[in-house]
């Protein structure tokens, strides 16, 4: 990582407060989501708006953020790294909060495209964990409406040109013994309609931008047909699929597998895989 890039900005997705504020006093997360902006040696005009993971209760900014953009600096994509806020800590309609975020995201990002050279047609997203829940329903619900607009940007489209989730949670149909992902984000006893409303699995259609799904079979959190699921959905539907089922590599490995694995080789692989998605 001798060549890895700095953040050279920080923004706030909100002017003011943020949809559904204010939070409870003693929030786990953040009040003020923002985005961190990497910006690689040599951009190339792809870019990627990354969700990290935490299970809806924290946000892995460095694990599955500031090192994600680390790994995809050599290729030339520039790397937006979210830290969104949390349904835990008592906003309004706690289940439509992150995607608020990445909606909000997505869309300024695209405003801004010149300032940080990228070509707003190029720009995707990658998911990790919950963040990859949070990435499905990013790339299957971008047309809902879960908030009002509050300036030019909101005018925007927030379907992203492709989609990267990595181990992530697909639906909320089925909850496995260890994801707390739909409980901290829906609640106790969500509505059924709610929970088909952010399962990825049941929403993706004809529209959906093409996916790349990487995943372990030996995750002991989120199992890996969450992964052969949404894949087995978006070949239904035509929608272009790459998924890499890793021998090992267990929950939450993010960059850092071992290089004599070769799930290691993701970030190369992603990399090739969006050029040809985004020519």
């Amino acid at each position: 990582m001798a060549n890895a890039p700095l953040s050279t900005e920080r923004f706030r997705l909100w002017p003011e407060t943020p949809p559904g504020g204010p939070p409870a006093a003693n929030r786990k997360g953040t009040a003020e989501p923002t985005v961190s902006v990497y910006r690689p040696p040599r951009p190339d005009g792809r870019g990627v708006v990354v969700f990290p993971g935490g299970g809806y209760v924290f946000v892995s900014q460095v694990g599955e953020g500031a090192n994600i953009a680390r790994a995809l600096a050599p290729f030339g994509i520039t790397t937006f790294v979210v830290d969104y806020r949390l349904p835990v800590d008592g906003w309004n309609r706690r289940y439509d909060v992150p995607l608020q975020d990445a909606q909000r995201a997505i869309r300024l990002v695209r405003r801004h495209a010149d300032r940080y050279r990228i070509d707003p047609k190029k720009l995707g997203i990658m998911g990790f964990s919950a963040g990859g829940h949070l990435g499905s329903v990013a790339v299957t619900a971008y047309d809902d409406e879960v908030y009002k607009p509050v300036d030019f940007a909101d005018t925007l489209s927030a379907r992203p040109a492709f989609g990267g989730l990595f181990y992530p949670v697909t639906t909320l149909t089925v909850v496995p013994p260890r994801s707390q992902s739909r409980r901290n984000l829906l609640g106790p006893d969500p509505a059924p309609s709610l929970i088909t409303r952010y399962s990825a699995v049941e929403r993706v259609t004809v529209r959906t931008p093409p996916l790349f799904l990487c995943h372990a079979m030996d995750d002991p959190i989120v199992p890996y047909w969450m992964s052969t699921g949404l894949a087995k959905a978006a070949r239904a539907r035509g929608v272009a699929v790459e998924m890499h089922l890793l021998e090992t590599g267990g929950h939450g490995f993010g960059a850092s597998l071992p290089p004599d694995l070769t799930g290691s080789r993701w970030p190369e692989m992603f990399a090739l895989w969006t050029k040809r998605h985004t020519r």
